[in-house]
C-alpha cells in the first residue's frame, strides 16, 4: 500500500498489470494518476488521490470512501465491501 506518499505535483503509473493500493491522506498531491488496461487500483481513503486527474484504462476499485476527483478513460470503476462509495468529481465515463 502506498500510504501518504504524495506530496508535491507529479505522476503515479500503474502500468504492466500491476496492482496499486492508494490510502492514507495525500490531500496534497495535485499531480496525475495513470492507470493502464492492464492494471489495477484500489482507493482506501477519501484523500488518497489528492486533486489528482485520473485516467483511468484499467480497474479502480474502492469500498466506502468518497472520490472527488475527475475520472476519464475506458476502465472500470468497481464498488466493493461495505458502506457508500461515492464518485463526486466531474468525470468522463
Amino acid at each position: 500500500m502506498i500510504h501518504s506518499w504524495f506530496a508535491v505535483s507529479s505522476a503515479l503509473i500503474a502500468s504492466s498489470a500491476n496492482t496499486v493500493t492508494l490510502g492514507g491522506d495525500s490531500s496534497t498531491f495535485t499531480g496525475t494518476v495513470l492507470i493502464d488496461a492492464t492494471s489495477t487500483a484500489t482507493i482506501a481513503s477519501d484523500h488518497a488521490l489528492g486533486s489528482a486527474t485520473v485516467t483511468n484504462d484499467g480497474v479502480i476499485t474502492f469500498g466506502g470512501v468518497e472520490i472527488p476527483n475527475a475520472i476519464s478513460g475506458t476502465g472500470t470503476l468497481v464498488k466493493t465491501g461495505a458502506g457508500i462509495g461515492i464518485l463526486s468529481g466531474a468525470s468522463t465515463y
